[in-house]
C-alpha cells in the first residue's frame, strides 16, 4: 500500500463518518425530538409515524426496521423492554414491526440519552462542507509531503 492510498483513505474515512454524525443527528434525531417534545415518553403516550409526521420518512422507517443503536432509544410498544446493568432500557423484540399500525416512543429513562445522542446542535450543511474541504486540502497537502518527510527520516 502506498502512503497516498493510506492518506486517502484516512480522509474518505473522516468524511464518512462526518455524514454519519449529520445523519444520526439531523434526519434519526428530528424524530427522537418529535417524540420527546410531543410527550411519547411511555407506551400510553406513544404515537405512529403518521401522528408525528415521518409516515413517507424512509431513512426513519429504515432505522426502525433495524437493530440499532436507534432501537435502544425509540421503542414500539409491543417490544420487550430489558434494562441494561447501566440503568437504561432497550428493546428486545423479536417479531417484525408493521410500521404503518406501531406506535413509538423514547422511555423515560432513556430520555437525557437520547436528547445528548440526537441533539443536532452544531451540525449543519456548511459545516459540513467546510470539513469535507478542509480535510480534502490536508489529504491532498500530505501526500505532496508525506512520502518526502519519510524518505528523509529513511536517509537519517
Amino acid at each position: 500500500m502506498t502512503v497516498s492510498i493510506a492518506i486517502w483513505s484516512i480522509a474518505a474515512g473522516m468524511v464518512i463518518a462526518i455524514f454519519s454524525v449529520y445523519y444520526n443527528r439531523t434526519i434519526l434525531g428530528s424524530f427522537v425530538r418529535t417524540l420527546i417534545e410531543s410527550g411519547a415518553l411511555s407506551k400510553g403516550e406513544a404515537m405512529t409515524l403518521a401522528e408525528a409526521g415521518y409516515e413517507k420518512s424512509f431513512f426513519i422507517k429504515r432505522a426502525l426496521k433495524r437493530g440499532g443503536m436507534f432501537r435502544k432509544i425509540v421503542f414500539e410498544i409491543e417490544d420487550e423492554i430489558m434494562v441494561a446493568s447501566e440503568g437504561h432500557s432497550f428493546s428486545a423484540r423479536s417479531k417484525p414491526i408493521d410500521l404503518d399500525t406501531a406506535r413509538f416512543y423514547v422511555a423515560k429513562e432513556n430520555r437525557i440519552m437520547a436528547e445528548m445522542r440526537y441533539d443536532n446542535k452544531g451540525v449543519d450543511v456548511f459545516g459540513i462542507v467546510v470539513s469535507v474541504i478542509l480535510i480534502a486540502i490536508f489529504a491532498y497537502l500530505a501526500t505532496l509531503f508525506v512520502p518526502t518527510l519519510l524518505e528523509y527520516i529513511k536517509a537519517l
